[in-house]
C-alpha cells in the first residue's frame, strides 16, 4: 500500500487534466480534493483503541480502499479506451501536434483524447 502515492498525484491531477472548461474543471478539482480531505478526517477512526494492538477494522478499510482503488481504475481504463475508439470512428484526420498552442483538453476540439 505504499505505493498510493503515484495513484494519489493521478487522482488529484485527474479532474484539472481532462475536464474541459474552466468552471467544470476548478468544481471536478475541488469536489477531488474535498473527497481527499473527507477521507483524511474520517480514516483515522477507523483505528479503535479497543482492538490494539491488531486494529483490525483500520486493516480492512485499508485494504478496502486499495481494492476499490484498483478496481477503479480499470474502470476509468475501459471508460476512457472506449470513448477514445468512439471519437476515432468518427474518421477525424489525426492532431497536428507540431501547430499553435491549442486547449486540448476542450471538449470542442474533435483532437482531444483521454489519457490515464
Amino acid at each position: 500500500m505504499g505505493s498510493f502515492v503515484a495513484s494519489l498525484v493521478l487522482a488529484l491531477q485527474l479532474p484539472a487534466t481532462n475536464v474541459g472548461g474552466y468552471t467544470k474543471r476548478v468544481t471536478a478539482t475541488a469536489l477531488v480534493f474535498i473527497a481527499y480531505t473527507v477521507g483524511n478526517i474520517i480514516g483515522p477512526h477507523a483505528f479503535l483503541a479497543s482492538e490494539a494492538p491488531v486494529y483490525e477494522t483500520g486493516c480492512k478499510v485499508g485494504i478496502a480502499c486499495a481494492a476499490v482503488q484498483i478496481v477503479l481504475a480499470f474502470v476509468l481504463r475501459v471508460l476512457l479506451i472506449s470513448r477514445n475508439k468512439r471519437r476515432d470512428a468518427r474518421g477525424l484526420p489525426p492532431p497536428d501536434l507540431d501547430g499553435a498552442i491549442q486547449d486540448l483538453t476542450d471538449f470542442e476540439n474533435p483532437h482531444f483524447r483521454y489519457s490515464y
